[in-house]
């Protein structure tokens, strides 16, 4: 995505996280891979962007590595928590952008009733 003229670059609170590659035990020992899961979300969202992703696009990738039901709300609620960290260490508050960031990127991940904001005071 490209800002139109006047218009700040949309936010990027995640780093790209490389994927490690598994041994075979280690598959077999613990079929979930929350942590894998997590950094392809992340990196997603750090190369291209809250626009790429869409609730149907984030519960297939989550579960390609396992993740579904409440491990994945958890995780989303958790990963929607890091960008909020991110942007207000950045300069300690939340302007414009980034509040219209956090919404969109909690729409892209289904985070829509009120039943995730009662995690938002471990935020």
């Amino acid at each position: 995505m490209t800002a139109r003229p006047n218009e700040p670059p949309s936010p990027r609170p995640f780093e790209s996280v490389p994927i490690r590659k598994r041994s075979l035990i280690r598959t077999l020992w613990d079929p979930s891979r929350e942590e894998d899961a997590r950094g392809a979300l992340e990196t997603q969202l750090a190369k291209h962007g809250v626009e790429s992703v869409s609730p149907d696009s984030v519960q297939v990738l989550l579960k390609g590595f396992g993740i579904t039901g409440g491990e994945a709300r958890e995780m989303l609620i958790e990963v929607w928590g890091e960008a909020l960290k991110n942007l207000i260490f950045n300069d300690g508050k939340i302007d414009d952008a980034e509040n219209t960031y956090l919404t969109s990127l909690r729409l892209a991940l289904d985070l829509r009733t009120r039943k995730w904001r009662k995690y938002a005071p471990r935020l």
